[in-house]
């Protein structure tokens, strides 16, 4: 009877955390409608939240830096598309936590440039296949063991992988320039 109560309660809570999950997601389904004249991104945030359940997390400073004159007409739009129509172009983008837009700069990505090596022989080695752990993307190591690679956020973790050798994971952030890689 215990072991009863107590997965209906398990059963409950995770269920309950599904559909807070889902009404977050619906927020931005949210129909809206809104006719904008060469307004500010500011004035036009906050159009959203005047005529939408939608709330916005955003620094001041950041919106007020740009530069853009918004000219729209939605008439029952979804929220999100009227939200990646104001941010076009912005460098901004909006990501949804707990309830809340958040408004944020889009990260500038990164270009970490770098060798790989035999650890024993200290001798370049060509052709290892570097990739961006849990993203699309990597590349080769030059005939000199050389290589560039451009990381889109501001942390990742490289994976380097060659027949015969360990595949070796190096973390990496927006402060890494050069890193060389030793393979055992």
């Amino acid at each position: 009877m215990r072991c009863s109560i107590l997965v209906l309660v398990i059963h409950l809570t995770f269920a309950g955390m599904l559909l807070a999950n889902r009404v977050d997601g619906q927020a931005l389904q949210e129909k809206v409608t809104l006719s904008l004249n060469k307004a500010t991104v500011a004035q036009s945030l906050s159009a959203i939240e005047t005529n939408s359940s939608v709330k916005f997390s955003v620094r001041e400073k950041l919106v007020s830096s740009i530069i853009k004159s918004v000219t729209l007409s939605a008439r029952n739009e979804p929220v999100k598309n009227v939200l990646d129509d104001i941010l076009a172009h912005t460098g901004l983008q909006y990501k949804l936590v707990e309830g809340y837009v958040i408004i944020e700069a889009i990260p500038a990505p990164v270009r970490i440039y770098g060798k790989v090596i035999d650890a024993k022989t200290q001798e370049s080695l060509p052709g290892v296949s570097i990739k961006i752990k849990n993203w699309q993307g990597g590349t080769l190591t030059d005939i000199n063991g050389a290589f560039v690679v451009t990381i889109p956020t501001e942390n990742a973790t490289l994976v380097f992988s060659y027949t015969g050798y360990e595949t070796a994971e190096v973390a990496v952030n927006k402060t890494t320039q050069q890193i060389t890689v030793s393979l055992k």
